[in-house]
């Protein structure tokens, strides 16, 4: 989590000083346009030059700063997401490899063993290789039994994450109509108690202050 939460930092950090970099180029692109001359015009042009209209208003400089300070959150937030995302990405692929490495042992060691011989006539067609069968045998054991407490893992970290999702649905959609009701009614009756005793509260205060008067 540590290393997630750094990656993250140096990603944010990152997509900060890409953005100013941005903003400066744009500056120092736009002083570089004004400090070019413009082309000088022939006199045996073809025509009279005709210069580009220009806008009728600017934009104030007020507009500006707002818009300026909404695209630099947006781009922040975006770069927030991106990273988080990304981070995400990079666990899922982890757990992702992890799962797929795994699966190539397990797939080549239960082809090696399909392919020993299955019954006691198979066996003693070639007895000479039956202690080479139960080296292979003991092999997938204990491979099975190096892997196991990862193959847990990466199946508990599945579960957890689904039943974190839909716990509360599953919960709410396996209730009856009855016990839904009787949820609902546990739920409100405090607060119709407690709006009442409030009303009760205020009304006695009311009264007694009015019999002082």
């Amino acid at each position: 989590m540590k290393r997630r939460n750094n990656y993250i930092s140096d990603k944010l950090i990152y997509s900060g000083e890409r953005l100013k970099s941005h903003q400066e180029q744009a500056i120092a692109g736009e002083l570089e346009t004004r400090s070019v001359p413009a082309p000088a015009v022939s006199e045996y042009a073809a025509g009279p030059a005709v210069s580009p209209e220009k806008p009728s208003f600017t934009v104030e400089r007020k507009h500006f700063e707002e818009y300026a300070r909404v695209r630099r959150e947006q781009l922040l937030r975006l770069a927030e997401f991106s990273a988080l995302l990304e981070a995400e990405l990079t666990d899922c692929r982890q757990t992702v490899g992890e799962a797929e490495k795994l699966q190539l042992v397990f797939d080549q060691f239960f082809q090696e063993l399909s392919e020993l011989p299955e019954s006691f006539n198979a066996v003693n067609q070639e007895p000479e290789k039956f202690t080479s069968h139960n080296r292979n045998l003991e092999q997938a054991r204990l491979v099975i039994i190096r892997h196991a407490a990862t193959v847990r893992k990466l199946l508990s970290q599945g579960a957890s994450e689904k039943n974190g999702n839909t716990s509360v649905v599953h919960e709410i959609a396996s209730l009856s109509f009855l016990q839904l009701l009787r949820l609902g009614l546990g739920l409100a009756l405090p607060v119709f108690f407690g709006i009442i005793l409030a009303a009760l509260i205020i009304g006695t205060t009311i009264i007694m202050t009015m019999g002082g008067v």
